[in-house]
Order: structure tokens, then sequence, then C-alpha cells
């Protein structure tokens, strides 16, 4: 019985300490208002947003960019980015050299 346990034990252990390897995912769910220059919610209806991301905060240059059309009610919108390949590298492959870039890599 004894034996039995401790058996059944160090399995459960052993199992549970095999490491869990997570994956970068694909898109990125993002969210916003959109409204024009006065600050005005824009009107109901489809809009062609472009998005993108820069290597750098200030006057870098674009790595990657994305146009989806969307359907905004009272100003709101939500997106996944990464769900349409219009960029020279995909969502995935930026990401990953940007947290390349980052660590020093």
């Amino acid at each position: 019985m004894k034996r039995t346990l401790f058996q059944s034990v160090l399995l459960v252990v052993l199992i549970c300490s095999i490491p869990v390897r997570g994956q970068i995912p694909q898109t990125l769910s993002y969210q916003g208002v959109l409204t024009d220059a006065n600050g005005v919610i824009v009107p109901d209806g489809k809009y062609t947003l472009t998005f993108k991301l820069f290597d750098a905060d200030e006057g870098g240059k674009a790595i990657w960019s994305e146009n989806q059309k969307i359907f905004i009610q009272n100003g709101l919108f939500n997106v996944a980015l990464g769900s349409c390949q219009s960029s020279r590298h995909s969502f995935r492959q930026t990401i990953l050299a940007c947290d390349r870039s980052r660590r020093g890599f």
C-alpha cells in the first residue's frame, strides 16, 4: 500500500514538474475609440484603418503595418492585429524580432 501511494505521488510530481512552454500569440487584440482631429467621435460606419509598429518611440521607421476594414459603432472598434497579412513580415515575425532586440540578441 505504501509503495503504491509513493509511486502515485512520485508520478504526479514528475508530471507536474515538466516545463510548460508558452507560445507567442499569432494575433493581438486591440480596441479603441476613433475620433476626428477635433476629438469628436466619428459617425457609425465602415472605415479602413492602418495600424503600424515602429522601431523607435519617435522618428522611427515602420517595421510592420496592416490595413483593416472595420465597422465603427459609437466610435468604438475592436480588431485582431496580425489577422491580415498586408506587410512583408508577419505579425509573429515582427513580435519575435522586437522581443529579441529588447533582450540584446
